[in-house]
């Protein structure tokens, strides 16, 4: 429990003196001279127990001299300092010294001379005794004087909500735990590296549904962090008569007189203390150089692929008060100890073993348990090899490439783009966050890749990680379960790839492009002065181009005399084009001019196209423009 009693510095003549304590309920800014005097007996509203009702008090300097508050508080009896646990103050400044009501000006400005505090009343009770607050004045010559101020009573109702707890505490006896006690909620004596865990239990006293109260821990303040809380099993409201339980632990590391901790439920604050005793200090490093404290009797190695290892210290505290004779053991299929001492060793105070690694390795898919033995305390060991990706009781077992409703079988042709999805078979039971990657093997030689072969939607790339939620059927990619690829314009093999927790990749699917003869995507003819401009732009994804030919028509359709043309060097170029510097894959646009130097070009009308390679030849017709 807080001490209530605030010592304040400076002097003031007794004689002088005179306090007013006003009851402030407007956040600060009223002046003193439009608040209620707070009157005596004062009575606080009917509260539930185990609840709290609260006011606030402006203390007021009423005479024309500073005044000097030693401490206020509320005693049990009109005599004495001994706290009540019914009534409490917070709040209250420490080292305040008021000045005199005459130099204040203003609402905003007479802070200097009052000080506020919270005034609460939580009853332990139905009828809780009354409580008398009081002020200590104190005179520059260190004699002070005790002032009454007021009676204060309340009366408490059936609680609404109790607070019980079950485990290893005396005071978890079936009685209700009370907020605000002098005697905080006791862990008892406990060796450094052990671990106690109660079980709190709210339980709904009422014939309504009441919302559940904030639970939280306060350490803020408290010299340690030893204590943890876990309230995910609190639903948002209690039915009536029925119960809803957190668990509150302690774990201390490291020996200490004792250590605190503040559990808040609502407005109720219950202190919880601990004492550690001497025991052994053990911590160890994984492989990412980051080091833990055991926070249980338990290590989980986690999911291991192939195998992990932790390098464990043991100290002995330099607070012992004896030498520890430890000795290092393990049990279970797959765990194996290295540099631990063949014997026990003897460990003066503040003197360690040598460091010793604990490695585990498996091949067989499921889960793996074990026992470390470090001198007195057994660790239980977990360890979990996942089953392959894809196969029965793997997270992604059956996981799937869909085109559409379909799988995606194919084969593709070039030049596409293809909306996909990542999918399985059922419902995922846990969330899985995986790598799916696309890779591309050109069946074209001397022939590396297609750089516009990838993702383009949501992005651009061909890895990336999707994460399949649980209760999902479909895997996400920033929200996103279609994803868009294209297929360039190079013929070849298609692979996507799923990886999962660092095992080897399993093949989602494997898409084929074709070789296919030339497409021609655009063609366009001009004539421009006098010359023929005829522009082309297609794709050859055997980059195979070997034959062009170009055949000239009139306005009537016959072929003019001096067609067909036949390009020269048309195989070289196209091969130094496809395999020089591009980054392209089998994309290409030509353009050729034929000059007329005699004749109307008028009187050109249009022009065939024919262009082959090692698949077959196509053909377009293209009037002239």
């Amino acid at each position: 429990m807080k001490v209530l009693l605030f010592a304040l510095l400076c002097c003031a003549s007794l004689g002088a003196q005179s306090l007013t304590f006003l009851v402030d309920n407007t956040g600060g800014d009223a002046p003193s001279s439009e608040l209620p005097a707070l009157t005596s007996p004062y009575q606080f509203p009917d509260t539930p127990v185990g609840s709290s009702s609260s006011i606030v008090i402006r203390v007021v300097n009423s005479s024309e001299a500073p005044v000097t508050i030693g401490a206020i508080y509320v005693g049990a009896s009109a005599g004495t300092a001994t706290p009540n646990q019914n009534f409490t103050i917070t709040g209250l400044a420490h080292g305040a010294i008021l000045a005199p009501q005459g130099s204040c000006k203003s609402a905003t400005s007479d802070t200097g001379c009052w000080t506020p505090f919270v005034l609460n009343f939580t009853p332990s009770g139905l009828s809780p005794p009354p409580g008398y607050l009081r002020a200590l004045a104190v005179n520059p010559d260190g004699s002070s004087k005790t002032i009454p101020v007021a009676t204060l009573q309340g009366t408490g109702t059936p609680a609404q909500l109790t607070l019980t707890c079950s485990g290893p505490p005396a005071q978890c006896n079936g009685t209700t735990l009370q907020p605000n006690s002098l005697t905080p909620f006791n862990f008892g004596i406990l060796a450094s590296g052990s671990v106690s865990s109660v079980t709190f239990t709210l339980t709904n006293q009422s014939s309504i549904a009441v919302n559940t109260p904030s639970v939280s821990l306060q350490t803020q303040g408290y010299l340690t962090s030893a204590f943890s809380i876990d309230t995910s099993a609190l639903p948002g409201t209690i039915g009536p008569a029925l119960s809803a339980s957190f668990t509150l632990t302690f774990a201390p590391v490291q020996p200490s007189a004792f250590l605190q901790a503040a559990l808040l439920v609502g407005s109720s604050t219950y202190q919880v203390q601990g004492t550690p005793t001497g025991g052994l200090q053990i911590s160890y490093v994984d492989s990412t150089g980051i080091r833990y404290t055991p926070a249980s009797n338990s290590i989980a190695f986690g999911q291991v692929n192939g195998a992990a290892t932790l390098a464990f210290t043991v100290t002995n505290p330099i607070a012992a008060t004896s030498a520890a004779l430890v000795s290092v053991s393990v049990s279970g299929d797959g765990f194996l100890l290295s540099g631990a001492p063949a014997t026990a060793a003897t460990l003066q105070a503040g003197q360690s073993m040598p460091t010793f690694q604990l490695t585990f390795s498996g091949s067989q898919p499921g889960s793996n348990s074990g026992t470390l033995t470090i001198g007195t305390q057994v660790f239980a060991l977990t360890a979990t090899v996942p089953q392959p990706i894809g196969a029965p009781g793997s997270p992604l077992s059956g996981i799937t490439l869909m085109c559409g409703a379909s799988t995606c079988a194919g084969p593709f042709a070039s030049n596409q783009q293809v909306n996909v999805s990542v999918q399985l078979p059922s419902l995922a039971s846990v969330e899985s966050i995986f790598t799916l990657t696309m890779a591309f093997a050109p069946s074209v030689a001397g022939v590396s890749d297609d750089p516009a072969i990838e993702f383009i939607a949501p992005l651009t790339a061909r890895t990336f990680q999707m994460t399949m939620s649980a209760g999902s059927q479909s895997a996400t990619y920033n929200g996103n379960s279609q994803l868009t690829f294209q297929t360039g314009t190079t013929a070849g093999t298609i692979t996507f790839t799923v990886t999962y927790l660092g095992q080897p990749a399993a093949t989602l699917a494997t898409i084929v492009i074709q070789p296919a003869e030339v497409q021609l995507v655009s063609t366009l003819a001009q004539r421009q002065d006098q010359n023929l401009v005829i522009t082309v732009n297609g794709y050859d994804n055997t980059y195979s181009i070997g034959q062009l030919s170009f055949t000239f028509y009139d306005t009537s359709g016959r072929v003019i005399t001096s067609s067909p043309i036949q390009a020269s060097v048309v195989a070289t170029d196209f091969h130094a084009y496809f395999f020089g510097s591009n980054d392209l894959g089998g994309a290409f646009g030509l353009q050729a001019t034929f000059p007329m130097l005699t004749g109307d070009v008028t009187q050109v009308g249009s022009v065939a196209v024919t262009l082959t390679n090692s698949v077959g030849t196509v053909s377009a017709t293209q009037p002239f423009q």
